[in-house]
């Protein structure tokens, strides 16, 4: 901190609640403000660094002209207490940038470290400082995005022998250091772009520290479609705290989930095994937008994973890992080969090591012309096998390949 400044605080006192709108990735905040014929905004520099440029705007007024600078208002000619060695002496600040002073009492100029400074008046950050001139004063909404407050969704599913569970939950966060009085709030699920080749990254906020608030299950809204985006709407107005977390329950869609394991290989002539994965077929009713699925199995975590923009009755998988007690082994003996063509046979065993029964699915993918025979489903991209595997069970299949080159 090399220089101080005296910032404004009076952003909130002649502004009503805002209005948010919570896009993915960024936000749009609305203020209601009584402005003159000029109008003054300071916001601390992390505040101001978050707000894309072109983005900040007066709307309702005549607008003459717009212009920002960091205000760099020092402690100039104040007088502070500087401690060298034993003796408290007083000086006055000559340059706040470098901590240069002038001793009172002696007339001599020294540099101080700013540890050793005492202030007679608690002194505050730098500031931005954007003056609107105003070709007539009135009401006004103040308007601008910042990717500072950001929302997302995540989702918990819990799956016990009589069915599962679904339920989804809204994080707004507010990374921006300034506490906002909402009044009303638009979620926006989808994807939005945004010109950002000239807007400068945020440094990365510290990491909010979670507030769960208590808010009515029907809280949010949805309002359906419009250019793709998805919004829902929360009335209730609520407060966001500086470096906070602000969640409530999200949509409640009806959902499919059917569990089961499978393996995937790409096939080549070599003896290869391994583990089953454990996957969960994932359909909802309603649009859900990207985010994080934890998943239990009768109240225990069992893993996490991805669920992305998810269109309604479509389905997705949800992968969660390798399952160490249910294993495949696939060998292969090679038949013939030529320059037209090559024949395999291959011996394809899955175990399960279970005390239950599970429903089991392997592919073995392959390229170019093939043909094959044996106990197994042919499909256009390879193998497929997609047995229930009792408890302890052990299956073996047998099927030739023929690959063909010309």
């Amino acid at each position: 901190m090399k220089r101080f400044a005296l910032i404004a605080l009076g952003l909130m006192a002649t502004a009503h609640a805002a209005d948010l709108r919570i896009y993915p990735g960024f936000s749009e905040i609305r203020e209601n403000v009584q402005v003159g014929e000029k109008y003054t905004l300071n916001l601390p520099i992390d505040h101001f660094s978050q707000i894309l440029p072109g983005s900040l705007t007066l709307e309702g007024v005549d607008v003459l002209s717009q212009t920002s600078q960091q205000v760099m208002t020092t402690l100039q000619g104040q007088k502070v207490l500087v401690q060298k060695g034993n003796e408290l002496i007083e000086a006055e600040v000559v340059r706040a940038d470098d901590f240069l002073l002038k001793d009172l009492k002696t007339g001599r100029y020294f540099y101080a470290d700013p540890r050793n400074i005492e202030y007679l008046s608690a002194p505050q950050q730098p500031s931005f400082q954007v003056d609107f001139l105003i070709a007539k004063g009135g009401n006004a909404t103040l308007s601008y995005l910042t990717q500072g407050i950001t929302w997302t969704p995540r989702y918990n599913l819990n799956i016990t022998d009589n069915g599962h569970t679904f339920n989804a939950w809204a994080d707004i966060r507010n990374n921006t250091g300034r506490k906002l009085t909402v009044d009303h709030t638009e979620l926006f699920g989808g994807d939005v772009n945004l010109s950002m080749n000239d807007y400068p990254r945020p440094m990365p906020a510290a990491a909010p520290q979670g507030m769960m608030m208590k808010a009515e299950a029907d809280a949010i809204v949805a309002q359906g479609e419009a250019g793709g985006l998805y919004r829902y709407d929360l009335t209730q107005g609520f407060t966001l705290e500086a470096s906070g977390t602000y969640t409530l329950p999200f949509v409640k869609p009806q959902t499919k989930v059917t569990p089961f394991l499978s393996a995937t290989s790409y096939f080549y002539p070599q003896n290869t095994e391994g583990n089953l994965s454990r996957l969960y077929k994932f359909t909802s009713s309603e649009f859900l937008p990207n985010g994080t699925v934890t998943v239990r199995e009768d109240g225990r975590i069992v893993g996490q994973a991805q669920v992305p923009n998810l269109t309604a009755n479509k389905e997705t998988q949800l992968n969660l890992g390798q399952d160490a007690d249910v294993s495949y082994k696939r060998e292969v003996k090679t038949v013939s080969q030529n320059e037209n063509r090559a024949v395999y046979n291959v011996t394809l065993t899955l175990k399960n090591n279970k005390k239950r029964a599970v429903q089991a699915q392997f592919k073995d993918m392959l390229s170019g012309k093939f043909e094959i025979k044996g106990n197994v489903k042919a499909t256009t991209e390879g193998v497929l096998v997609e047995p229930k595997l009792n408890a302890g069970e052990k299956r073996t299949y047998t099927y030739t390949i023929t690959q063909i080159y010309q």
